[in-house]
């Protein structure tokens, strides 16, 4: 299947300059520039399990080697000197140094960069949810309106012809990720190869997940880092989601101790740690005891005891657990940890799995 690609252009005699374009796409944190190819870059969310690569032009790759090669000699000038060695001369058989045989090396010459080239291209997963896609190009709208830039799903824009809108691009993914799910719906058991990266690709089974589930997920994760500075300070834990792969199929977790002031989202499952009294020969210890409860079980104990909320998403505030629901908490048969692994949402979709979009 064919990459859905949103071009970063330049405007005609426009743009900010390479460095400036490095700060844009580097500002929030999120995008790593590749250490064995500086012309690749990815974008994580960690919150939202978001995820995308970028290809960058020779222009910007060009501003980041100069920042690690600065960086280096910044290392260098705090590194114990090196031992002496033969004057340069003498180490070459008195011819001093030696000029590049390379005739374009300072100059550059026409290995330059072309002015036709995107700044970066953003290529977007298409066997993912569609957040996958909000969240990449609200990425691409905000770099361009801060490095001076276009957005566009081609590579060059034919000239008198207005960029495409948001809804546009939007479609156009849709489109495109509703023919890949039908494409592999058709081949019968949904399993594929997904690259991940350029020497890297996971086998991966398309599931699906209902659109108010992934609205969840999103809704959540991206106010999760809010609701920890509102509800931090009080002494509540505000858990991160994670995705894991349990009986076949990926579902959404999150972690829990009881007894502990905690946000608990509607997810499949909890991963609960307790604390547990272990007695020894001669004294006792403290263990940690690890398994899975159905979210669901969890709920109808604490939900009578929590502060219920809708937003960002369906969620409890459990401030403080009375003896009797300790007693039922420390209760419940946990399932074996290793019944869950962790697992990226590729291969999941929000639409029905044969219709695509």
């Amino acid at each position: 299947m064919n990459p859905f690609e949103i071009y970063l252009l330049r405007p005609p005699g426009g743009g900010a300059p390479p460095d400036a374009i490095l700060d844009v796409l580097l500002r929030d944190g999120r995008v790593a520039l590749a250490a064995g190819d500086p012309s690749r870059a990815h974008y994580r969310n960690p919150d939202t399990g978001v995820f995308f690569s970028l290809l960058l032009a020779s222009e910007v790759t060009e501003a980041w080697e100069a920042r690690l090669a600065a960086a280096r000699r910044a290392e260098d000038e705090y590194a114990p000197p090196p031992p002496e060695e033969a004057p340069e001369e003498e180490a070459n058989g008195g011819r001093g140094e030696e000029e590049d045989d390379d005739p374009e090396a300072e100059e550059g010459g026409e290995a330059q960069f072309d002015v036709e080239q995107a700044p970066a291209i953003i290529t977007v997963p298409l066997l993912v949810m569609e957040f996958f896609m909000r969240e990449a190009l609200a990425f691409a709208e905000s770099a361009a309106r801060a490095a001076d830039l276009l957005v566009d799903l081609h590579a060059e824009a034919e000239e008198g012809t207005a960029a495409p809108s948001s809804a546009a691009i939007a479609s156009a993914w849709l489109k495109a990720r509703g023919d890949a799910v039908a494409e592999l719906a058709e081949k019968g058991d949904g399993a594929f190869d997904l690259q991940v990266h350029a020497h890297h690709s996971v086998r991966v089974q398309l599931c699906a997940w209902s659109p108010a589930k992934a609205a969840a997920w999103w809704n959540y994760g991206s106010m999760c880092r809010s609701l920890a500075e509102e509800l931090g300070p009080h002494g509540i834990v505000v858990p991160a989601l994670k995705a894991v792969r349990h009986e076949g199929t990926v579902k959404t977790l999150c972690e829990w101790r009881p007894g502990t002031p905690c946000v608990l989202p509607r997810t499949d499952l909890v991963l609960v740690r307790r604390e547990r009294e272990q007695k020894g020969l001669f004294r006792a210890r403290k263990v940690i005891e690890e398994g899975l409860v159905p979210n669901e079980q969890l709920w109808k104990i604490l939900a009578a005891h929590s502060e219920r909320r809708t937003e960002p998403a369906e969620l409890l505030v459990h401030r403080s657990t009375p003896p009797q629901v300790a007693a039922r908490l420390d209760a419940m048969a946990l399932e074996p940890i290793e019944h869950a692994r962790n697992a990226l949402l590729l291969g999941v979709v929000d639409c029905e799995i044969g219709k695509g979009a």
